[in-house]
């Protein structure tokens, strides 16, 4: 994952790369630390392979703690401190 985030910013004019290095230097930091935290793919294949073929997929496959967090997180939390919190983690 982070072999394509750089694979594209290489594709970048210098340009932007330096107008956006601060959000592209933010956003590979968040996808290092969500590869730490990521579900196993085996629980992974097993929730994709349920949602395309249950009769009735849930609506959202939540497989591991941090996103058992987040979601409450997100869910008590007013939606311009949610938005601070995302933009201050990714940049």
């Amino acid at each position: 994952m982070l072999d394509d985030h750089d694979a594209m910013t290489a594709k970048l004019s210098q340009e932007n790369r330096e107008l956006y290095a601060a959000h592209l230097a933010g956003s590979r930091k968040l996808l290092r630390r969500m590869q730490k935290i990521a579900a196993p793919p085996k629980r992974v294949t097993k929730a994709v392979h349920h949602a395309l073929t249950s009769l009735r997929p849930k609506r959202r496959y939540i497989l591991d703690t941090a996103s058992r967090v987040q979601k409450l997180a997100v869910a008590v939390t007013p939606t311009p401190v949610t938005d601070k919190l995302l933009a201050a983690v990714t940049t």
